[in-house]
């Protein structure tokens, strides 16, 4: 009855409860790699403050932004923002389950970025060094480069890739791979539709899903036979098969919204009608340019 009355901190919720709790909200939405992400933004906060755990409630900006201050002596600007957009996240579960009515602490932090180096980090691969680096990995090893082939697809993308994820659209009895993209926290996880080449086709014909237990497991057995079939250069990795497609596009004239839309680039085009308003071209018009691409 006492209006004022505050419960003792030990029946408040703590960062690590409203951890476990918004990650079970959002567990269907976000990948093995990202819950990593979370789990180790509390950890870097908490080892910051030197506590097993705190109360969420009493977590103030100005602790945020000495832990910012502090951080940037260990970790890049990139890295920090996606730890304050996890720790965001989280925070955010406990102001609903608190009734909290103050500013989320972990939001609208100025973080200023080095400047970026003017040189594209990546590389495309010739066709014939990887294939020689397809031969080097195992029959089951190798599908997930024909997909990031044929669809762009990022790694964990491409390896996330389940048998219930091979569909037909209804309308245009395409086939396609339904593949969900990225989830931040800050947004709700969409899936992209990219029509399956016909090179792909026979590719996934007796696919029953992948073995290994992620996508960064199977990362490193991409590495390894790389350096195997005697490619060594940094630059050349899994995600320079995106470069591949993308460039195929550029080669091919394919409009820009539809690339983007294909190989799920943000920018989808500098148009407002193509990058806001459009729904996408239909999965035929998507069809048609994907099968344009090379063999592999």
């Amino acid at each position: 009855k006492d209006t004022d009355f505050r419960p003792p901190d030990k029946y408040r919720l703590t960062l690590k409860d409203a951890l476990e709790k918004h990650l079970e909200e959002i567990q269907d939405e976000i990948s093995t790699k990202a819950v990593g992400k979370y789990k180790n933004s509390v950890r870097q906060f908490l080892a910051y403050l030197g506590q097993d755990d705190i109360a969420v409630y009493v977590i103030e900006r100005i602790t945020v932004r000495d832990f910012i201050t502090a951080s940037k002596k260990k970790y890049a600007t990139a890295t920090i923002s996606n730890t304050l957009s996890c720790l965001a996240g989280i925070w955010n579960y406990a102001r609903d389950a608190e009734n909290l009515n103050t500013v989320n602490p972990f939001v609208q932090h100025r973080i200023a970025k080095k400047r970026a180096k003017r040189q594209k980090y990546y590389i495309a691969w010739k066709p014939k060094d990887l294939k020689k680096v397809i031969a080097q990995l195992e029959t089951e090893d190798q599908l997930p480069v024909y997909i990031a082939w044929y669809t762009g697809s990022r790694l964990n993308e491409a390896y996330g890739v389940k048998p219930e994820d091979i569909r037909t659209d209804k309308e245009s009895g395409v086939e396609y791979i339904s593949f969900k993209e990225h989830f931040d926290g800050k947004s709700e996880a969409i899936t992209r539709k990219v029509p399956v080449h016909r090179e792909l086709k026979k590719k996934l014909k007796d696919f029953t899903g992948f073995k290994r237990a992620s996508s960064d497991a199977y990362g490193k057995v991409f590495g390894r036979a790389k350096r195997k079939a005697g490619f060594n250069d940094k630059k050349l990795a899994f995600h320079s098969i995106r470069v591949n497609v993308s460039t195929a596009f550029d080669k091919l004239l394919t409009p820009i919204h539809m690339s983007a839309q294909i190989v799920g680039h943000k920018d989808k085009g500098s148009a407002m009608t193509y990058s806001y308003y459009s729904e996408g071209s239909g999965m035929k018009v998507l069809e048609e340019e994907v099968n344009k691409l090379p063999t592999l």
